[in-house]
């Protein structure tokens, strides 16, 4: 590539870091076009015009009637056009290098370089220019990612048919003008009002000339080399997301920011939007919403407010307009063991209704969700699939894992479950519990255990919302700025191809699809993630109208093995942390061994791959074809010292962990077992179904029996754990804390960590209506279906009663045949008038009757169900 320095192209390739890649309509611009060329500004200046002006005016000029249908640049008037455009430089001989280098320059692209070493007709490289560049310029007019972004296979399917016709053909350029199509000449718009027309600069050689576009007029001097532009309406860059039309039948949908963009009666609204800090040149671009979980209550979320930034200038550079809003964040950990834990379920609802709202009240094209914890990422994953509009997932990543030393000199490797369960082990000092409380949680971050919020940023990324890594790479590591800034350039990409192509594939209904969620609980149960992701992958998927429930996930259940086992579970040789997963390739690595094994849908695409072989190839570092990039995002490590600070370290692995025997992440054939790390269990007790996280459970109790303790709230559950009520063997039942009647359906974390510290983790189970957090390990059985307040089987469980679990047979049973359990439901309705619990005192406020009144049970999700409502 004669004169074209390759280091200019591969600065070129690196879209969005130079210059060249965005250039917009100032003099940067033409100095980046001379500079990614390796050329002499001046003949780039000479050529493109003096002044900005011009250059836009230029560009302007010859793409105008083309900006509405970016498709026809390579048809009939408008390619002649551009050909034309072109052949005037090309026709110097002392600067047809130049012009081929800019050219290469901007297709950035050997295999269109190629093409252009095989043209010999000095105007046949003119109309492949005027086809190749005019395409380029476009995009950069509109600014939209450079045709070097394309698959070279793109670029020459691009180019063919004019080179074709060109080869071929007669050469249109040689056709005589009167034969030759007119375009159609559009009206002058009127000139504007005296006493608001720009002054004007110096006085022209030639005559003026004004050019129309959407509603702009453009006032060009034709020899004097200066432009004044009147704007009536939105910008150019609008013209490109139109909606293009064939036959009257419009074929790609228009941006939906138009409501407010468009039209003399929305003029209040661009008011305000330019109030707001939006530009006027930027009016009529596409809108992306950014909501961003930044608080100062939750550790892994209180880095969230420069990512949001991050992700907006990201965005802005790509070519769109971002506007920031926040969502509200419960703190699971901090809301445990009192009445703070009832709002955190239906924060989730909350929480998804606030991005609905703020986005159709707003009308923004597309959104960005930086999430991280607990009912977060699945409040906005249900509010995506809901709007169905382009998005792309981003988290805020886990924290370190904790390290402490005891006073023993003991060194031990920690998380927030250990200070929870250590704090009631009448064994552990007061000292110890104090180095343990400092140290469990060192940095910002999701908790550093395979919890709820790690589970569902890791699901993000097996559904296809999410870039590779989104779950893994920990929170003060500075590889997540890179992250953050892919997933505001790669929305604007999503939304290109959306409204300006008609591409539906990017939408999240398209990718969130049942073959996806299949994919995503097939490495829930292969990683032992989260209870709770059943939780909430059953709420997605009815947004997504996915047709996924939870006998779908007990099929999946019945054939993943478990391939990884991460804190709260534990491995043979230890415990596994977040940085151990990512370390070992992260969920790419997971699905990937999950595919060799075929057990993952192939069906299935993302926001980042057409397909997942095409994913997994990029990125599993144990496919063997892992790219560079990929290598080097695997060997981020923990920074070992305290920071509450985004992007604060660069620490990096010596080595990976691709160990598939006896590694943190093994192949299905050293599975930790055959069974997987979730199951769903059925019988007369949770005829609907309940759940149990396997991979937390020791194999000498996967089969239990014994006495029910009955427990009407977590509270008791709590006294008569710490109380000493509970003996090895009980099971105990926790009911009345489903989503109806908790209401919320708390997490239990509290009782199944004080069992494990009283020692009673291996030889008690754990029954509930409600949840478990994920940091919750021993025979712990959540989501009992029906919950006791709508009528479920566990409302009449009584004291003593034998309950019977068997995890490989998937059961679980109460020893009462049907007639029994019915004459006892008659005598609790007549002695409690309904189901409710015999004595408990809580507090309910308003709001968590509102969410009670709609609340269904956990087998559908806890979702609200309008219906309820009547009317």
């Amino acid at each position: 590539m004669a004169g074209a320095e390759p280091a200019a192209r591969d600065r070129i390739l690196a879209a969005g870091r130079s210059e060249f890649a965005e250039p917009g309509y100032d003099k940067a611009s033409i100095r980046g076009i001379a500079k990614g060329a390796g050329v002499d500004p001046a003949l780039v200046h000479h050529y493109f015009g003096t002044k900005d002006q011009v250059f836009a005016a230029a560009i302007e000029r010859a793409f105008e009637p083309a900006l509405r249908a970016p498709d026809m640049l390579l048809a009939g008037p408008h390619e002649e056009r551009l050909a034309r455009f072109f052949l005037g430089i090309w026709e110097n001989p002392t600067h047809r290098e130049p012009l081929l280098a800019i050219l290469r320059s901007a297709v950035g692209n050997e295999a269109a370089a190629a093409v252009f070493r095989d043209l010999v007709s000095s105007r046949l490289v003119a109309r492949v220019a005027a086809q190749l560049v005019g395409i380029a310029l476009l995009r950069y007019v509109i600014k939209m990612r450079p045709l070097a972004d394309a698959d070279p296979e793109h670029v020459i399917a691009l180019i063919a048919p004019g080179v074709q016709r060109l080869l071929t053909g007669p050469d249109p350029l040689d056709t005589p003008a009167a034969a030759r199509p007119t375009p159609p000449r559009r009206p002058h718009p009127p000139r504007p009002p005296a006493a608001r027309r720009p002054t004007i600069g110096r006085t022209p050689p030639t005559t003026r000339r004004a050019v129309s576009h959407r509603g702009k007029a453009v006032r060009i001097l034709e020899g004097g080399r200066t432009l004044v532009r009147y704007r009536t309406q939105a910008p150019t860059y609008a013209a490109a997301y139109a909606p293009r039309h064939h036959q009257g039948v419009s074929t790609v949908p228009e941006l939906r920011s138009r409501t407010v963009t468009h039209g003399r009666n929305m003029a209040g609204a661009r008011a305000l939007m330019r109030a707001s800090g939006v530009a006027s040149e930027d009016i009529g671009k596409p809108i992306v919403a950014v909501a961003n979980s930044f608080t100062e209550f939750v550790p892994g979320h209180t880095h969230l407010q420069p990512v949001g930034r991050i992700v907006s200038e990201a965005i802005k550079a790509a070519g769109a307009v971002p506007r920031e809003f926040n969502t509200i964040a419960v703190d699971d950990g901090i809301a445990m063991g009192h009445g703070g834990m009832l709002y955190s379920l239906p924060s989730r609802d909350l929480i998804a209704d606030s991005v609905e709202y703020m986005v159709e009240a707003h009308c923004a094209d597309a959104l960005i969700c930086i999430s991280n914890c607990d009912k977060i990422t699945p409040g906005m994953l249900m509010a995506a699939l809901r709007l169905n509009i382009p998005t792309i997932f981003v988290s805020g990543g886990p924290m370190d894992a904790g390290q402490a030393t005891l006073v023993d000199g003991t060194v031990r490797k920690l998380d927030l479950v250990n200070a929870i369960s250590d704090a009631v082990n009448e064994n552990v000092s007061d000292e110890d519990i104090l180095r343990i409380e400092e140290n469990a949680c060192p940095t910002c971050g999701s908790c550093s255990g395979m919890f709820t919020a790690n589970s569902m940023n890791c699901l993000a990324e097996a559904i296809g919302l999410a870039l590779p890594g989104n779950g893994s790479v920990l929170a003060t590591h500075a590889a997540r700025k890179e992250l953050y800034e892919r997933a505001g350039s790669t929305v604007v990409e999503l939304t290109r191809r959306y409204y300006g192509e008609g591409d539906e594939r990017v939408l999240p209904r398209n990718i969130a699809t049942h073959a996806a969620f299949e994919n995503a609980m097939a490495l829930d149960i292969a990683m032992g993630g989260s209870t709770n992701t059943i939780l909430h992958l059953l709420a997605a998927a009815l947004e997504a109208g996915a047709d996924y429930d939870l006998s779908d996930i007990d099929a999946v259940s019945r054939r993943v093995p478990c391939l990884a086992k991460v804190a709260p579970n534990v491995a043979p040789g230890g415990t596994y942390y977040m940085e151990d997963v990512h370390r070992a390739g992260g969920i790419p690595a997971i699905l990937g061994e999950l595919y060799r094994a075929g057990l993952l849908n192939e069906d299935v695409h993302t926001v980042h791959s057409a397909g997942i072989k095409e994913w997994l190839d990029t990125w599993d570092v144990r496919g063997g074809s892992a790219t560079e990039e990929a290598i080097e995002l695997w060997h981020a490590a923990p920074g070992c010292k305290r920071s509450a600070e985004a992007f604060s370290q660069s620490e990096r692995w010596d080595t990976l962990d691709t160990d598939a025997a006896n590694g943190c992440i093994r192949d299905a054939a050293h599975a930790y077992s055959a069974d997987g790390g979730l199951a769903v269990l059925r019988g007369n007790l949770a005829p609907d179904g309940c759940v149990v996280k396997t991979a937390g459970v020791d194999e000498s109790i996967w089969t239990f029996e014994g006495p029910a303790v009955v427990c009407e709230s977590q509270e008791e559950a709590v006294d008569k754990i710490l109380g000493k009520v509970i003996k090895p063997g009980d099971v105990v039942v926790i009911r009345y804390e489903g989503p109806k009647g908790g209401p919320g359906m708390q997490e239990m974390l509290y009782p199944t960590s004080f069992l494990k510290g009283r020692g009673l983790g291996k030889t008690c189970a754990l029954v509930t209506d409600g949840r478990f957090s994920g940091g919750t390990s021993g025979l712990s059985i959540g989501h009992a279906s029906p919950e006791a307040a709508s009528g479920g089987v566990i409302a009449l469980v009584e004291d003593g009663d034998l309950i019977r679990i068997d995890i490989p047979g998937r059961t679980i049973q109460l020893h009462f045949s049907d007639e029994e359990l019915a004459t006892r439901r008659t005598a609790l309705l007549e002695r409690l008038g309904g189901y409710r619990p015999a004595a408990r005192e809580r507090k309910v406020s308003q709001a968590l009757r509102a969410y009670a009144a709609m609340a269904t049970s956990a087998d559908k999700g806890a979702v609200r169900d309008v219906g309820l409502l009547g009317g």
